[in-house]
C-alpha cells in the first residue's frame, strides 16, 4: 500500500471511528431522556416509508471513505478530518441538550430490506435526530470532494448523491426535514470555520 493511501485510511478509520463512538455515547445518555423536543411537522408522518431508500442511506459510508480516499494532501486529509469531528462535536451537544423525537414508529414493514432496518434500530436510539450528522457528514464529504476534482460529471454526481442522502433520511423514517437543514447547516459552518 502506498504511503498516500495508508495515511488517508489510518486518518478516515480514525475519525470515523472517534466519531461513531461520540454518537453512540450521545445515544446512550439520551435515550429515555424526558422532554424530548418534536421538531417536525405533522404533514411529514404522512410521507410513506420507502424501504429501498436504506440503500442511499446507507451509501453515505461510501461517500465518506471516497472523500478520504481522494485526499490529495495531509493539509486536506487533516481539514476533511476536522471538519467531520468538528460536525461531531457540535451535533453531541445539541443532542444532549435538545434531545429529539422521532415523529414515526419504528415498527413498519421493510419487506427483504428489514434485517437493514433492524440493524439500524439496534445500534441508533431515535434522539439524536438534529442535526443530521448523516447530512452534515455528507455535505462536508461532498463539498470536500467536489473541490478535489476538476470533472463536473463527477462534481454532478457529488451533489446528486448528497441530495438523495438527504431525501433518504426522511424516507426511511430516520430524520424529518428540520433534521435535514440543521444537518446542512452544520456542514456549512464547518466547512466555513476548519
Amino acid at each position: 500500500m502506498n504511503e498516500r493511501l495508508k495515511e488517508n485510511t489510518v486518518w478516515g478509520a480514525g475519525t470515523l471511528t472517534a466519531c461513531t463512538g461520540l454518537y453512540l455515547i450521545t445515544n446512550r445518555i439520551t435515550d429515555g431522556f424526558e422532554g424530548s423536543y418534536k421538531m417536525y411537522f405533522d404533514w411529514e408522518l404522512g410521507l410513506a416509508l420507502v424501504p429501498w431508500m436504506i440503500l442511499v442511506y446507507c451509501s453515505f459510508y461510501g461517500l465518506l471513505v471516497l472523500a478520504f480516499l481522494t485526499s490529495k494532501t495531509r493539509e486536506d486529509l487533516m481539514n476533511l478530518s476536522y471538519s467531520i469531528v468538528f460536525c461531531a462535536l457540535v451535533a453531541a451537544v445539541c443532542f444532549v441538550l435538545f434531545p429529539g423525537e422521532l415523529g414515526y414508529t419504528r415498527a413498519e414493514d421493510a419487506g427483504v430490506f428489514k434485517p437493514l432496518y433492524d440493524l439500524l434500530f439496534v445500534l441508533d436510539k431515535p434522539t439524536n435526530l438534529f442535526p443530521s450528522l448523516h447530512v452534515a457528514f455528507s455535505y462536508v464529504a461532498v463539498v470536500f470532494f467536489v473541490d478535489q476534482t476538476s470533472r463536473v460529471p463527477l462534481k454532478l454526481l457529488a451533489w446528486t448523491w448528497l441530495i438523495a442522502i438527504c431525501f433518504s433520511v426522511v424516507l426511511v423514517h430516520q430524520h424529518h426535514v428540520f433534521d435535514i437543514f440543521s444537518g446542512l447547516a452544520l456542514g456549512w459552518l464547518a466547512r466555513r470555520v476548519i
